[in-house]
Parts: structure tokens; sequence; C-alpha cells
């Protein structure tokens, strides 16, 4: 097997928390993938918060699906930020 062979990106989206690329590969001789889409996302992180033994989720509104969602609490890091992992008991 060969690794694909980058021949075009080019930028679909860009902003402060996520950026699309549409890229063009060659995977083998004579084979060629136009549409390949790469996302990438800023860091962010999720909170497991334990409250008696429980496990605490927030209720989302997603606005795509036009539905609620449990989700863990989360958040998308600045750029002086750095993740880290607490226990408080």
């Amino acid at each position: 097997m060969n690794k694909w062979q980058l021949l075009k990106s080019t930028p679909v989206l860009s902003t402060p928390w996520l950026s699309v690329l549409k890229n063009q590969y060659r995977v083998s001789e004579g084979e060629v993938i136009d549409d390949y889409y790469i996302v990438s996302r800023n860091d962010f992180v999720l909170v497991v918060a334990l409250k008696g033994g429980k496990l605490i989720l927030v209720r989302q509104y997603r606005p795509a699906t036009d539905r609620f969602y449990l989700a863990l609490p989360a958040g998308f890091l600045q750029p002086d930020e750095s993740p880290e992992l607490l226990r408080v008991t």
C-alpha cells in the first residue's frame, strides 16, 4: 500500500473555530480522489463532572438537527490556555 500523494489543496472555509480544506489526492497509478475534505478544529476540552457518584451533563440545542442533546460540558481553549487534568474532591 502506497502513501497518498497530495495534488491540490483548496481552502473552503476558515473561521476562528474551524477550517475546511478540499484536497485532491493520487491514491494509486491512474486513481485520483478529487473531493477529500479535511476539517481542522481548534483545541477544546471536555469536562467529566461527578456529583455524588452521578455524571453531570448539559442539555444543549443543536440547530443543525433542530433537537436537544445531553452532552458533557465542553469549550474551546483560548490561544494562551492549556488543558489541565484536575481532580477536585
